[in-house]
Parts: structure tokens; C-alpha cells; sequence
């Protein structure tokens, strides 16, 4: 179910502190690498930790938007 505002900015938040994130990895997207995908801890993020990360920030009004991955 997709509710007001968004979360993707705080997954990236996450995953940049996250064990598995490889910084020489995160712009490398355009390559054909071979491996076997595992979802990060730090996309299983919780609600009232996306609202208490957004406190840090103006107020702005949450929407609901086409595309969005999270929320």
C-alpha cells in the first residue's frame, strides 16, 4: 500500500552505513556483473524510523507519487 511521502531516502541512508554496501559499487551499474543478488538488511526499514530520519529536515507535505518505490 502506497502512503504519503516516501521512504527511498532514508533506505539510501541506511545502506550506505550497512555492511554490505560496496562504495566502489555505487555508481557501477552500467557493467554486466554476474552474482547472486541478496536483498540488504537495509531495505527492511520500519515507519516510525522513516518518520523519526525525517525530522531532521523542513517540514515538507507528504504526496502520494507514480513510481514511488517505497511508502
Amino acid at each position: 500500500m502506497i502512503k504519503p511521502g516516501c521512504a527511498e531516502h532514508y533506505v539510501i541512508h541506511v545502506l550506505k552505513n550497512d555492511p554490505a554496501f560496496v562504495p566502489e559499487l555505487d555508481f557501477v551499474m552500467e557493467k554486466d556483473v554476474t552474482g547472486v543478488y541478496q536483498t540488504p538488511q537495509g531495505y527492511y526499514v520500519k515507519d516510525e524510523e522513516v518518520d523519526e530520519f525525517d525530522k531532521g529536515f523542513p517540514a515538507k507535505e507528504k504526496l502520494k507519487l507514480h513510481g514511488q518505490i517505497f511508502g
